[in-house]
Formats: C-alpha cells, structure tokens, sequence
C-alpha cells in the first residue's frame, strides 16, 4: 500500500491499471526479493554450544566424501573450484569475485567461470563417483 501512494504522491502510477494488479505485482516482486534475500543468509540451529565452536561437518562430511573432494579440488585445480564456489554456492556477484581473484573484468570471471563448469561436467562424465558427492 505504502508503494502504490508513493506512485501516486509522484505521479508514476498509471491510472488505467487495476489497482489490485498492481498491489498483487507489488506484493509478490516483494516476497521474490524478500526470498532471494533469505536465501544467502545462513540460520544457525540452537543447538550450537555456548562458545559456538561444535564442528558438525564430521556429521555432514564422511571421509570417503572429504577424499573426493580432495580428489576433485586436485583435479579441477585450487583457483577452479575457488571460483565456482564463490559463483555457485556463495552466490557472490562477478564484480566481487573479480576483485576478490585478480581478474581483469568482469567478463573474465564469466568465461573462467564457464570453463571450469565444463571441466567440472567432463570429471563428472568420467568419474561417476563425483556426481554422488557434489549432490
């Protein structure tokens, strides 16, 4: 509601338009934000202890998944799988990564990134074993 006067107050609102279309429009890009937003922030559950130290990747990590990891790592090179995780998993914006790795632009990043995706699916075409670990 608050949006909808807003574009009223400056004039950018179309009066032709269905009002509840606009609020319907309004509230879901809202909750597609608010969803994406979430998305990167990790909760912790509560059963941490007191000095937040409990390291549970023994429980999530077996050491045959830690071994192919290793594997992986290796056969991908460090700056390979550095690259992907930032992309893929921590879901940082190419700009970061750029500055954060030594590439020259942007569209560096990109094409490493694609690169290393392709190596990454041809170890995978080749190894089976990785497929079950990156799942």
């Amino acid at each position: 509601m608050v949006i909808l006067y807003r574009q009223i107050k400056s004039g950018r609102y179309d009066p032709s338009k269905e009002v509840d279309g606009f609020i319907y429009h309004v509230s879901r890009n809202l909750w597609i934000n608010k969803a994406k937003h979430d998305k990167r922030i990790v909760h912790l559950s509560t059963g941490i202890g007191d000095n937040g130290s409990e390291d549970f990747t023994n429980e999530i990590v077996t050491p045959e998944k830690e071994n192919m990891l290793k594997k992986i790592i290796k056969l991908l090179g460090e700056k390979c799988f550095q690259l992907l995780r930032y992309s893929i998993y921590e879901e940082l914006p190419y700009s970061d990564i750029c500055r954060m790795m030594g590439f020259a632009t942007v569209n560096a990043v990109k094409t490493q990134k694609y690169k290393c995706k392709q190596k990454l699916f041809k170890l995978m075409e080749e190894m089976p074993a990785i497929k079950e670990v990156l799942e």
